[in-house]
């Protein structure tokens, strides 16, 4: 068995007292290995094994990473402080939270206190690759894609980003980054011997997938798409099968389009045609003539409206050729007569200077947060996030709408139609009738 009492007394008594001790000490005791001095030790290939073969260059770093911060000397060998340190760590992690963030930086980044470009292309092919279950151990011409997230990161002409400043910058746009590396880390404990005597907190970790029906032509491509799987609030991250869910550790939250410009038109009255009356929240794509991406989450029903709305799961990004996070809460309005106010679909937090207008009926925009650049709106699409149910409520809603204003149009109606008691009547229950009687 090896000198046991000799590894148990380099221990501190603050690990002794985790509710992991006992299961990662019997976790060490079955695959370590004893030395010439009796000791006992995990080798790089012992520790491998415990791990699915797939995230060969993670479980290298991780073994790495483990030894570093219970030693202060170089040691290419993993003794029980080590690994129950590192583990005992790593068990403590709150997904998405910033902590996790930081702990998987620091492993990712092999302990760099300063990351290059290249360090931080590394880290987001690494843990995209997890998702998609294929080992990258060189970055190919086609991760371009993420050498610009990379560089988004870096203050202009910097060459360095700091470990610090980094964490903090991948908290803010991407929470749940390392949300479906840490699953996949817990899913291998929790095929050990004694993990059923410890809570492994496991999580579902959301992919985001377009309606199966839709076109090849889409706004989102699927970085974009994962990228805002971990990022943008849970609200939108609805699973497809919610009966299943309990026992999925990944999950599809498959979004319904409610629009699409380039199979509607591209006016107020088609937008609102098609996305009025969803009762959930939307994820509206907006593609424009000078190649920026933008995505508005917003978290309440769509309406006309004198002031901002948007709740606190409200989000306006831009997702290329950079991801920023631009504003929240609060952000839109949606204004086609009040005068005194701009026409269009304004975004962001102050009127007087918004983020984005998109102006002459949805078909030009104008970029305040690019110092008032102005472009055209190439396409547009709207996805409902709230599942089958609403966008199914949507239109009997939209049908119920139809035959009212059927009915009304073989009547005579005195006046105009907006001083008309009828449509009073339907404003009052909050039914939005201008889109089916233009």
């Amino acid at each position: 068995m090896g000198n046991n009492s000799t590894s148990q007394s380099t221990i501190p008594d603050s690990l002794k007292i985790s509710p992991y001790f006992k299961f990662l000490s019997k976790f060490f005791q079955d695959i370590s290995t004893v030395i010439k001095d009796g000791s006992r030790i995990v080798t790089i290939s012992k520790f491998k094994e415990a791990f699915a073969d797939d995230n060969v260059s993670i479980v290298e770093l991780l073994y790495k990473y483990f030894i570093v911060i219970a030693t202060d000397h170089v040691c290419h060998e993993m003794q029980k402080v080590s690994f129950i340190s590192g583990f005992n760590k790593l068990l403590k992690l709150e997904y998405g939270s910033q902590d996790m963030a930081a702990f998987y930086i620091e492993v990712f980044s092999d302990g760099k206190v300063e990351l290059t470009v290249k360090d931080i292309t590394a880290i987001l092919c690494s843990v995209h690759s997890v998702q998609l279950k294929q080992e990258r151990n060189h970055l190919p011409e086609s991760d371009t894609h993420f050498e610009v997230l990379a560089k988004s990161l870096f203050c202009k002409g910097a060459d360095l980003v700091n470990r610090n400043e980094c964490v903090n910058q991948v908290f803010q746009l991407w929470p749940r980054l390392f949300n479906h590396v840490h699953s996949w880390i817990l899913r291998s404990l929790s095929k050990q011997e004694g993990s059923n005597d410890i809570v492994l907190h496991k999580h579902d970790c959301t992919r985001i997938q377009l309606q199966s029906s839709s076109d090849s032509h889409g706004i989102l491509d699927p970085i974009a798409l994962w990228l805002l799987s971990v990022s943008i609030p849970a609200l939108y991250l609805k699973s497809s099968r919610e009966s299943e869910k309990k026992h999925e550790e990944y999950f599809t939250s498959e979004l319904r389009k409610l629009y699409d410009s380039n199979e509607h038109g591209l006016s107020h009255n088609r937008f609102k045609h098609h996305c009025f009356s969803y009762r959930g929240p939307t994820l509206m794509a907006i593609l424009l003539g000078n190649d920026v991406t933008l995505v508005l989450a917003i978290d309440v029903e769509w309406r006309e409206s004198t002031k901002c709305f948007g709740d606190t799961a409200t989000r306006l990004y831009q997702v290329s050729p950079q991801f920023k996070l631009l504003s929240e809460k609060n952000i839109v309005l949606f204004n086609e007569r009040t005068r005194g106010l701009p026409v269009g679909l304004i975004l962001g937090n102050n009127l007087s200077k918004p983020q984005v207008s998109l102006l002459d009926g949805l078909t030009s925009a104008k970029l305040g947060y690019l110092g008032g650049e102005e472009t055209s709106v190439q396409k547009m699409q709207v996805w409902g996030c709230a599942g089958v149910k609403a966008e199914t409520a949507q239109k009997q809603q939209q049908n119920w709408e139809k035959r009212q204003a059927e009915q009304l149009q073989k009547v005579k109606l005195p006046g105009a139609w907006d001083e008309n008691p009828d449509k009073a009547i339907l404003d009052m229950a909050g039914i939005t009738t201008e889109h089916a009687r233009r």
